[in-house]
């Protein structure tokens, strides 16, 4: 059962909402990675979580997606076996207490790439979580046909910033926000 909630909020805005789910819940973040060690880096504030990599990336796909659960939840790697040797991922699949947060961010000056809260677990733990910051997100944000958009997102996307998926499709696939948004 999928359940995701799209967003696009500037790094700092995000940064403000993990900081309201934080003051109640004792979360722990991951990056969702492919590497050659099971070696998996966290972070116990979301504010120190390394989220900065704006204009490198063309779609929200290619976006950096971190796990989130509550810090007594471990994150796993998982091993998968190929013809090019053993590397580890560590995803929410395997996670299923967690759920992923990928980051909405700017891939140019003009052109800001949708973010996305998502858990295909049910599990109570990752339930929590994902309420937790889904209620963070919906308080600070409103609805866009179906996707949250921050007041300094639509004030920037009222001056001309594109809001979309990916930086290659036509502009008419874009968000585009009512100019009575406030």
């Amino acid at each position: 059962m999928l359940r995701e909630t799209r967003f696009f909020f500037t790094l700092p805005e995000l940064a403000d909402c993990m900081a309201a789910v934080e003051s109640t819940l004792a979360l722990h973040y991951a990056l969702c990675t492919r590497s050659q060690i099971a070696r998996i880096t966290d972070w116990q504030i979301w504010r120190s979580v390394p989220t900065g990599l704006e204009g490198e990336c063309s779609s929200s796909i290619s976006l950096p997606t971190f796990l989130a659960a509550f810090r007594e939840v471990a994150i796993n790697a998982r091993a998968i076996h190929s013809q090019e040797g053993t590397f580890f991922v560590i995803d929410q699949l395997h996670n299923p207490d967690s759920i992923a947060l990928t980051p909405s961010q700017f891939s140019s000056d003009r052109i800001m790439l949708c973010g996305r809260l998502a858990t295909v677990s049910d599990t109570e733990r990752s339930r929590a979580v994902f309420a937790a910051i889904d209620g963070a997100l919906r308080s600070a944000g409103k609805r866009v046909r179906g996707t949250l958009v921050s007041p300094v997102v639509a004030s920037r996307a009222h001056s001309g910033t594109r809001l979309t998926w990916n930086v290659s499709q036509p502009q008419s696939h874009d968000l585009h926000v009512p100019s009575h948004f406030s």
